[in-house]
Order: structure tokens, then C-alpha cells, then sequence
């Protein structure tokens, strides 16, 4: 879980914030590091959150643009 930064519902937990912080923060650092590996090794990287999900429709043109590339 970490939050998407566009989301209007994107909030960190009311409790145990001195354990959800950092691991979020991880996450973030990790994704991207993991994302930066793969588009050194020639690939093309797409995030959907899972926010977008909910109205798909909306994304369908980004993502027939990302594939069409």
C-alpha cells in the first residue's frame, strides 16, 4: 500500500504512523529504483494505480498511447 500522489483518497493510516512512514517511504524509494532498473534494461514502464482501476474508462486512451508505442 502506499499512496497514489494524483488520488483525492490517498491518506496514511491514522494509526501506527511511526511504522506506516518509513515503510511506505521504502516502498516508494523501491518502486522507483525498480522502475529506473527495468528502463535501463530497454523496457517501457506503465504505473495504473489501483485508484485508476475504478474508472478505467477514463485511462484508455493513456493506455492504448503507452502500448501503441
Amino acid at each position: 500500500m502506499h499512496p497514489d500522489p494524483h488520488c483525492v483518497d490517498a491518506r496514511l493510516p491514522n494509526s501506527r504512523r511511526e511504522f506506516w512512514i518509513p515503510k511506505l517511504n521504502r516502498t516508494k524509494q523501491r518502486d522507483e529504483e525498480n522502475m529506473n532498473q527495468l528502463m535501463k534494461m530497454g523496457w517501457k514502464v506503465l504505473v495504473i494505480w489501483e485508484c485508476e482501476l475504478k474508472q478505467l474508462d477514463k485511462r484508455i486512451d493513456r493506455i492504448t498511447q503507452f502500448l501503441g508505442q
